[in-house]
């Protein structure tokens, strides 16, 4: 009997250590398990950052070719728009030109057309792209586009820099930030807003508007 019990005390001791062993084979099976898998999130948190960091060049580049295809652009607004009319728009825009410039500049101007479909029963006059050769045209036409407000025929005529999308989002939220700003201590309705520089830098100018 006695050795039956010694017996049945080492077959105990036994299965407790092959339990023991077991538990700890376990313990570093789940230990590297979930090692590895906090490598494979943190793996895939990295590429993600990447992936975004990559998406955020794609699209600056993507937004500095457009905007260097746009640079020696102009857009006019309100530029009268007559059916059947034998006056070309590229006409039309260079005595605009004339106007506010005082010179010639047909040598300056490459391809002149509207923008968009026209849409039947629709009087407003379609925007017209103004391909210019270089910036110093560009930038001469733009300075004296002020002048259009005492022209008698074309002073409804606004000329614009050719925005894209992304452009066009900044100036508003450059004019929103502005009128924020003087919203806080005066009646924003007193004031002009405009907008100064370049496609990528521009900035708000402010004044007081002289007929209140």
């Amino acid at each position: 009997r006695c050795q039956m019990e010694k017996l049945m005390v080492n077959l105990l001791e036994i299965n407790k250590e092959s339990a023991d062993r077991h538990e700890e084979s376990s313990k570093s099976t789940k230990t590297w398990s979930d090692l590895f898998k906090d490598k494979v999130e943190l793996l895939a948190t990295d590429m993600k950052i990447v992936q975004r960091t990559v998406d955020v060049a794609k699209t600056s580049i993507d937004v500095n070719s457009d905007r260097q295809r746009r640079k020696n652009n102009i857009v006019a607004f309100n530029v009268p728009e007559m059916a059947n009319s034998k006056i070309k728009d590229k006409d039309i825009v260079l005595k605009i030109i004339l106007e506010i410039t005082g010179q010639d500049m047909e040598k300056d101007v490459g391809d002149v057309f509207r923008m968009g479909k026209k849409l039947d029963g629709d009087q407003k006059p379609r925007p017209v792209l103004i391909k210019l050769i270089g910036m110093n045209a560009k930038n001469m036409i733009l300075e004296n586009s002020f002048k259009l407000k005492k022209s008698e025929l074309y002073r409804k005529v606004i000329l614009s820099h050719d925005l894209s999308k992304e452009d066009r989002e900044e100036c508003r939220k450059l004019i929103g930030e502005k009128k924020k700003e003087i919203s806080t201590k005066d009646d924003i309705d007193k004031w002009v807003f405009r907008l100064r520089g370049q496609p990528g830098g521009f900035y708000v100018v402010t004044h007081r508007r002289q007929n209140l």
